[in-house]
């Protein structure tokens, strides 16, 4: 008799986690790959920017701000810790971030299998893995990325909360929420609903005292998340907030009585010199001492705006009324308001993503979503599906009640998602159970909100038309690709020949080229558009001086100066002016002062330095030239040892 043969060794199975996330990963990993050719790559600009330096400074050991936050600090100190290992770079954090995002697609998987069915899951799951808008902003160096990863993680720690009533999971919801609510506050909206959710089925924990105690452990949680940010506020600017000051001015461009509801520009943009600065932050804080005429810190002028606002709301309570409607309008709205970045522009720099865009985007998501909210309440109405739906309506209130934008939305984007594959899989089982009648109803509604959801409610033109062209000729200039980024601004400004900045960033351009000949009509012509503006007048002094037209270039900076006396750049030019119209006392004068007030600032020592220089003060040349190549970036230290009025003195 022949030996029995043992049956067949079958495949593993592959976990549904390995397949998602593969997908979503590989997806992101065409994505990442196309960027690297995107002018935008390697130039971060706007908000990008502001999040790049202060990684940087956080890097080098500047743990402690000047002032109290103004953004939520986790994402800026995570970034500040991978720089401190691999050194400032773009393209590991961008990759360590599309991880985070494969992760997501992981965690919308297990929700809506919780939520719904497997079939819904796996819908959920790839749609998530697929969703441009995620993708897109995964690769911006953003605090946006862990926001849209701790959403669904919360979701998800809250419904196995629900099924297993473990301290575990009340713990784990703590921690999670802390942290997200350090990245950035207005999730804590989401965090305070669970916990009235959570009192109102206090039974599922045992009742009253359970339920309150784990409410109080999860407050106790997201303060100790709190309490480092509060000191570093304390120790800052003695400010007691306890996370970050950007909510009052925000709060304030969002419903102030002039508020369109998408724009978050301020009313005035002030200058700054030195490193990069936050436009807004520094309205809000200049605009409020510039009214109250007091020096104020962090806090005051929070407390300023929000009081400011409520003002505004209160006396034209019909208009924050009609405003509150449009921006939940604007929420549900299948087009991509626009913040730094305009999406549908950017993406044509990565093709692959460019054409999942266009079959699969939020106008799509949104009525799927929204149907699928409806079915759910309607006919599988559960705990699970109503803290979902509490996700969803806690992240819109979080918005609207400040202005709406495509990426203050993207966090809805993995729920709604949810809830989509939810309503498809509902009127899948409908056709398959041949009930003609729902899915009728399900189909009309469907056709309804997709008509809601894709008509143009509101006239949203950018105030400066078609700004994503400067900003790509900017990306490119930083880059030192100026023979396209020439092209470029000539692009922009025949559609904006009144916008001073194109002009003045043309002019630029053409410096770095030293065509000092067609920089200067650009500088004059910025200066012409804008007469609040102290930096075209600065450049056109330093073109004139190039030029050897120093008198002209001294009166060019004396304009600069009187438009902004804090230019400093501008002061230090009128020295340079002056020495090179052998005016020496006075430029010594000029540069003193620059000095008394920063020690280390560079133009001014290197500027005295030449100027004593010019008048046989050798020795106290060289020293002065010395300190300045010291603090000097090896470039500046170059354009120092070549200057003909040290070259003798440090030979």
């Amino acid at each position: 008799m022949a030996e029995r043969q043992p049956p067949p060794r079958l495949p593993p199975v592959v976990s549904p986690t390995v397949v998602i996330f593969g997908l979503a990963f590989a997806v992101r990993a065409v994505f990442l790959l196309q960027s690297l050719e995107s002018p935008y790559f390697g130039a971060p600009f706007l908000d990008e920017q502001y999040y790049y330096e202060w990684a940087k400074r956080i890097a080098g050991g500047r743990l402690i701000s000047d002032h109290a936050f103004f953004r939520a600090p986790l994402y800026a100190y995570l970034l500040g810790a991978l720089f401190a290992v691999a050194g400032p770079n773009y393209f590991l954090p961008k990759l360590l971030q599309h991880l985070l995002g494969s992760a997501a697609a992981v965690l919308v998987f297990k929700i809506a299998d919780r939520c719904f069915d497997r079939r819904a899951a796996w819908i959920a799951s790839v749609l998530a893995a697929l969703y441009p808008p995620l993708i897109f902003f995964e690769g911006e160096l953003l605090d946006i990325s862990l926001q849209c990863f701790f959403y669904p993680a919360l979701i998800l720690i809250g419904l196995k909360s629900l099924r297993d009533p473990c301290w575990r999971w009340t713990v784990l919801f703590g921690v999670a929420g802390g942290a997200a609510a350090i990245a950035r506050p207005n999730i804590l909206l989401l965090i305070a609903g669970w916990l009235v959710f959570q009192i109102l089925l206090r039974e599922r924990w045992g009742g009253w005292r359970p339920a309150l105690l784990r409410a109080a452990a999860i407050a106790g949680l997201l303060g100790g998340w709190m309490l480092p940010c509060l000191i570093h506020n304390i120790l800052a600017d003695r400010s007691w907030v306890p996370i970050s000051t950007y909510a009052g001015i925000n709060f304030y461009l969002g419903n102030r009585s002039t508020a369109d509801g998408y724009t978050a520009s301020t009313p005035r943009r002030y200058e700054f010199f030195g490193d990069y600065q936050d436009s807004v932050e520094l309205f809000a804080r200049r605009k409020a001492e510039q009214i109250t005429r007091q020096t104020m810190n962090g806090a005051a002028v929070q407390r300023y705006w929000i009081r400011r606002t409520l003002q505004e709301i209160s006396a034209f309570l019909p208009n924050t009324v009609r405003l509150l409607l449009k921006k939940v309008v604007l929420f549900w709205n299948g087009y991509e308001i626009r913040n730094n970045k305009d999406l549908y522009f950017a993406l044509q720099f990565t093709p692959a993503l460019d054409w999942i865009h266009r079959v699969w985007n939020f106008r799509i998501l949104a009525p799927f979503g929204m149907l699928g909210i409806l079915l759910a309440m309607h006919r599988r109405r559960t705990a699970e599906t109503t803290w979902l739906a509490l996700g969803v309506a806690a992240h819109m209130v979080s918005v609207v009640i400040f202005f709406v934008c495509d990426r203050y939305r993207l966090p809805v984007a993995p729920m709604l998602i949810v809830f989509a594959a939810g309503g498809v899989g509902i009127m899948w089982r409908w056709l398959e159970e041949k009930r003609m009648r729902e899915l009728g109803v399900a189909a009309g509604a469907l056709a309804i909100l997709a008509v809601l959801v894709n008509v143009p409610w509101f006239d949203m033109s950018p105030a400066v038309p078609h700004k994503d062209l400067w900003n790509v000729a900017n990306c490119l200039k930083a880059k030192g690709r100026l023979d396209e980024a020439e092209q470029w601004y000539l692009r922009f400004l025949e559609v904006n020949p009144d916008f001073s900045d194109g002009w003045n960033n043309l002019g630029e351009l053409y410096v770095r080229r030293k065509r000092y000949d067609r920089a200067l009509p650009c500088f004059e012509r910025a200066a012409r558009l804008d007469s609040r503006a102290s930096v075209p007048l600065n450049n056109a002094g330093y073109c004139l001086l190039k030029m050897n037209r120093a008198a002209e270039a001294l009166t060019a900076y004396d304009a600069a100066v009187e438009v902004n006396p804090e230019n400093r750049l501008a002061r230090n030019g009128r020295a340079e002016a002056l020495a090179a119209l052998a005016r020496y006392d006075e430029a010594l004068i000029e540069c003193d002062a620059l000095l008394s007030q920063d020690p280390d600032f560079l133009p001014a020592l290197w500027t005295k330095a030449a100027v004593l220089a010019r008048m046989g003060k050798a020795d106290t040349a060289r020293d002065l030239a010395q300190r300045a190549l010291q603090l000097a970036s090896p470039s500046a230290a170059e354009e120092i040892r070549n200057d003909p009025a040290l070259r003798g003195v440090l030979e």
